[in-house]
């Protein structure tokens, strides 16, 4: 199927307006909102993440709305958040082929986390694991979806995967694969996939000095 770029450009217009109503209504709350970009934070017709411009021209008293892509991001002295959003899938698809480029990218991405893991280990932090897409291979990953080619097999982050079994953070928060909601646990990790909200899936996590609760919703 093909379209015009008159049309692209309109649906560009109207999923970036809507996707800005969302953004107003978490920055009305006044609360802290972090979060990371998942499929359709991606601009249609500039190919860059929409909402980074956006969020800097919003002047208010409180700019609540904390990006973590690709970042260590300070929630208090004691914790932090590292983000990875983007990905939608495992980063090294043998199905389609994985050339040096692909896996020299993969490379370079694991020594980007691998230090944001050392320098929260360093300030004796501990870590929120906030990806896009679940760890690879495990119960919040495979595809359930019996009309799918894929039905049956895993499409998680290989990267997801390889951050928690090597820098073990205390949990890890994914989303993306919306029927397999729940939670699982690598090595010390508890990872849960909050689902999708309109389907009421997410978790309230309960703390008083340290994560005492994971309550599923829905």
């Amino acid at each position: 199927m093909t379209i015009s770029e008159q049309k692209l450009a309109k649906i560009a217009t109207h999923s970036e307006a809507r996707g800005m109503k969302v953004l107003s209504w978490l920055q009305s709350i006044r609360k802290p909102v972090y979060f990371i970009p998942g499929n359709w934070d991606i601009s249609l017709t500039s190919g860059e993440i929409f909402y980074k411009k956006k969020i800097a021209k919003m002047k208010t008293r409180m700019n609540n709305l904390v990006d973590c892509d690709m970042r260590l991001v300070d929630v208090d002295a004691t914790t932090c958040i590292i983000g990875y959003g983007r990905t939608s899938g495992p980063e090294l698809r043998a199905d389609r082929g994985i050339t040096p480029h692909d896996r020299d990218h993969f490379s370079l991405l694991c020594k980007k986390f691998d230090k944001l893991f050392a320098l929260a280990k360093k300030r004796k932090q501990k870590v929120i694991f906030l990806t896009h897409n679940p760890p690879i291979d495990t119960k919040l990953d495979r595809i359930n979806y019996k009309a799918s080619p894929a039905h049956g097999k895993h499409f998680g982050s290989q990267l997801s995967r390889k951050m928690i079994e090597k820098h073990k953070p205390l949990i890890c928060i994914c989303g993306h694969m919306h029927e397999n909601r729940g939670l699982t646990k690598l090595k010390t990790t508890t990872c849960f996939n909050a689902g999708c909200l309109r389907e009421r899936g997410f978790f309230i996590l309960k703390e008083r000095g340290k994560i005492e609760k994971l309550k599923p919703r829905g």
